[in-house]
This record gives structure tokens, C-alpha cells and sequence, in this order.
């Protein structure tokens, strides 16, 4: 299963998994609604994409990396878009798990 986190607009992102979604604005707490999406179903994440190429906003881009960098560092999975990625979130982090059930 993949985690995409989405910049829809400037100010609007989405964060997807499976078939469940959730519309979230820049200003909205990007933790819960990651948590709403992936709900308490065990599901086995192996990879989190972001798709920041709609907006380029500084506070959008900001708050899809630190999310995806704190999920795919615990959980030890990557993250797709590197670019952003590389000063905050190795793409091999040096820990020995490679997918958990959340």
C-alpha cells in the first residue's frame, strides 16, 4: 500500500491511501488527517509519494515532507520525491525495517 500526499492546489493538499482520502488546506493539521486516512485498519505500507508539482507553496511543501520524512524514517520505507527529501530524510535510512503494519 502507498501513501500519497498530494499538493492539489497553493493551498489545498490530499493525502490518499487505498481508497481513502482526505482533502486538507495548508493551515490544517496534516498529522490527523494522515491518521484519518489510514484510520485503524493494519495496513502495510510500503512506499510514500508526494506530488508537490501544483503550487511549489513554501508551507505546503513543507508540511508534506516533514510528514512523509517522520513516517517513512519509523517505519523505514521510501519516500519517492528526493529532491525535497535529501536534507532532512536519507532514501536509506540506516534502521532494518522495511514495511510494518501501521
Amino acid at each position: 500500500m502507498t501513501l500519497r500526499i498530494e499538493e492539489t492546489s497553493d493551498t489545498h493538499l490530499t493525502v490518499t491511501c487505498g481508497d481513502k482520502a482526505f482533502g486538507l488546506t495548508p493551515l490544517d493539521d496534516l498529522v490527523a488527517g494522515t491518521q484519518k486516512v489510514i484510520g485503524n485498519d493494519a495496513l502495510d505500507l510500503f512506499a510514500i509519494e508526494l506530488d508537490l508539482g501544483a503550487g511549489q507553496r513554501f508551507t505546503t511543501t513543507r508540511q508534506c515532507v516533514v510528514v512523509a520524512n517522520a513516517i517513512g524514517f519509523a517505519l523505514g520505507i521510501p519516500v519517492n520525491n528526493v529532491d525535497f527529501v535529501i536534507p532532512i530524510y536519507h532514501k536509506e535510512p540506516n534502521i532494518t525495517v522495511s514495511k510494518k503494519a501501521l
